[in-house]
């Protein structure tokens, strides 16, 4: 398979993970992170992963129904 390439220089992509942090106002933190898709020399090119399934519906804490791509 052939690799992908960076829109903005050329580079490849590769396959990372991103968080975003926030402070909550009674001191606690909430944390958002999701798989997104990167540019190998750093250029600032990064856009979400779309290869990942999407959680449509939550029974109970252990059971999840799943949206795949496709």
């Amino acid at each position: 398979m052939k690799p992908k390439k960076c829109p903005r220089c050329g580079a490849v992509l590769l396959e990372d993970a991103w968080e975003h942090l926030e402070k909550n106002e009674d001191g606690g933190f909430t944390m958002d992170a999701f798989p997104v898709i990167i540019c190998q020399n750093k250029c600032g090119f990064m856009r979400e992963a779309e290869e990942f399934p999407t959680v449509i519906a939550q029974q109970g804490d252990d059971r999840l129904l799943l949206l795949y791509p496709n």
